[in-house]
């Protein structure tokens, strides 16, 4: 859920940045518009295709990045459907769909808070250790078993490298620090060309602050609890997505765009990094 929600984000970020870049190009014609929202649509449904017939989790992970991708290219046009002349580019729009994508957070925090059974915690130990021995798993899950095993094999090399810690450290803190003075920069810059006060740059700076604060603790954390320290480097990466990146948008297209397949890039190597962490537990 987590990464559709992700996945969801970066595709509306790349949709408008490619629009704005390219000058709004419309595909049809002949009195013809093909709304990109149509092409969300087929996205979902593929998506709800994939997990009503397959249920391992290779098959999961491909439905979540699909649907989430389909959801952004539907809700991207949201301005289009609650304004009497089909706006796309109404003004608060993106405030919308940015609170939509909080509620539907939190949402799917709050449903997966409640911590399994002993049943379904058995239930699914025994379907993984099944899918683990080969047993009835279909080709496509054994090779993600077997891909899973490697994986594993390569994270315990990866951290007992004696320049783990010190680079993944650096790395972090670099990220930080290239944000903070990318959205201090931008703001600054806007704010001479702009006579109107507005909250964003109050909302970006203080998503900003908590983000870097997040990185801080992780690195605090590093030297006790390495899955403790993914998690703060996880939120502090889940902040910059869901929040940060989509109000850089108002400030710079190109400075989003590239930002977010930065941080889409650390996302990946954090849930890597957790779920090899987690297995070792």
């Amino acid at each position: 859920m987590e990464m559709m929600l992700v996945f969801a984000v970066a595709t509306i970020l790349v949709i408008r940045a490619f629009l704005a870049l390219t000058g709004y190009p419309q595909l049809g014609g002949g009195g013809l518009h093909i709304a990109h929202m149509l092409w969300g649509g087929l996205g979902m449904i593929i998506s709800i295709a994939l997990l009503l017939s397959y249920w391992n989790p290779a098959m999961r992970q491909l439905g979540a990045v699909i649907g989430g991708i389909g959801f952004g290219f539907f809700i991207d046009e949201l301005g289009k459907f609650i304004t009497s002349d089909n706006d796309y580019f109404f003004q608060p729009t993106i405030a919308l769909i940015y609170i939509i994508f909080i509620i539907l957070f939190l949402a799917v925090r709050a449903v997966h808070s409640k911590p399994l059974t002993e049943t379904e915690t058995s239930t699914n130990k025994s379907i993984i250790d099944a899918i683990s021995r080969g047993g009835e798993a279909s080709r496509v899950t054994r090779i993600y078993m077997r891909a899973n095993k490697r994986l594993r094999e390569m994270y315990l090399r990866l951290v007992s490298a004696r320049l783990f810690s010190p680079v993944l450290r650096a790395a972090f803190l670099i990220i930080g620090i290239v944000q903070v003075f990318t959205i201090i920069t931008l703001v600054a810059g806007r704010e001479r060309g702009s006579v109107s006060e507005s909250p964003m740059p109050v909302i970006e700076h203080l998503a900003t602050i908590v983000s870097a604060s997040f990185i801080i603790l992780g690195i605090i954390q590093l030297t006790r609890s390495r899955i403790s320290a993914y998690r703060w480097f996880m939120r502090s990466t889940l902040i910059s997505i869901l929040i940060t990146q989509a109000f850089m948008f108002y400030y710079s297209e190109l400075a989003a765009i590239g930002g977010i397949f930065v941080h889409l890039l650390v996302y990946f190597a954090l849930r890597f990094l957790i779920k090899k962490e987690g297995e070792l537990a």
